[in-house]
This record gives C-alpha cells, sequence and structure tokens, in this order.
C-alpha cells in the first residue's frame, strides 16, 4: 500500500500571516522572489513537459506511422509546440489496436486531416507546455 500525504505544508501554509506583518522593502524583496520561483518553476515544467512528450507522445507517433509504413516528420521550432505530420499514399487507418495513437490523437490541441504533397495527411499540433504541472 502506498500513502500520499499532502496535508502538512500546503498552499494556505498561515504564509498570509506573514505577508500582513511585513515591511515595504520585504514586500517588494518577496515580490521578485515570487516572480523568480515562478520563472524557474515554468522553465522546469517546460522541460518536464517536453521530457514527457518525447518519452510518451513521441514513440506513439513513430510506432503507429512504422505500423502504417508511412512518413513521420516533426517540427518543434518553437520549443513548447510540436507539429507532427504523418502522411501515407494509401491513406490512414486507426483501428481498435491503436491504443497508443488514440492516446496521441487526445493529447493533441490540433488536428488537421488533408492532402499534403498529392497524399492524405494527418497533422497534429501539441503544446507541450502544460503536460506536466
Amino acid at each position: 500500500m502506498e500513502t500520499y500525504d499532502y496535508t502538512e505544508g500546503g498552499a494556505g501554509c498561515d504564509i498570509s500571516s506573514q505577508i500582513d506583518a511585513m515591511s515595504a522593502r520585504e514586500l517588494q524583496a518577496a515580490a521578485e522572489a515570487i516572480r523568480a520561483i515562478r520563472q524557474t518553476s515554468a522553465h522546469a515544467r517546460l522541460d518536464s513537459s517536453r521530457a514527457w512528450f518525447d518519452a510518451a507522445i513521441l514513440p506513439a507517433l513513430r510506432d503507429f506511422a512504422e505500423m502504417t509504413a508511412s512518413v513521420l516528420v516533426i517540427a518543434d521550432q518553437d520549443r513548447p509546440i510540436v507539429n507532427a505530420v504523418i502522411r501515407n499514399s494509401e491513406g490512414l487507418d486507426i483501428t481498435g489496436s491503436c491504443k497508443c495513437m488514440k492516446m496521441a490523437l487526445n493529447l493533441a490541441d490540433h488536428i488537421y486531416i488533408g492532402m499534403e504533397d498529392g497524399q492524405p495527411a494527418l497533422s497534429l499540433v501539441f503544446d507541450c507546455q502544460n503536460y506536466i504541472d
């Protein structure tokens, strides 16, 4: 059995009473520290989210492309945004056995199905910014 106890040190932490007792200089320093902490947290969250994409979603896309003998193109010029395009001249079937591909479809922020270079194409856009909180 595993237990996860998050009751200590929660969001409240009696911080409001500490803030009430701070001077203007202390409040300014606290505000700067909070900005730095939030920026560091945002970078760490993005790094973790992108690592999660690389470990979970990308292998699912690669497996599906391999299984369907398709071409998979990954573009990620804008770091949190990843565009995956799967092309196959015969079309694409996502069957009941494609569980991981269905997961990838659910996680996509935008799905486009159309023609690219004369071939049926499935384009998935992922915003990796907030996969890990």
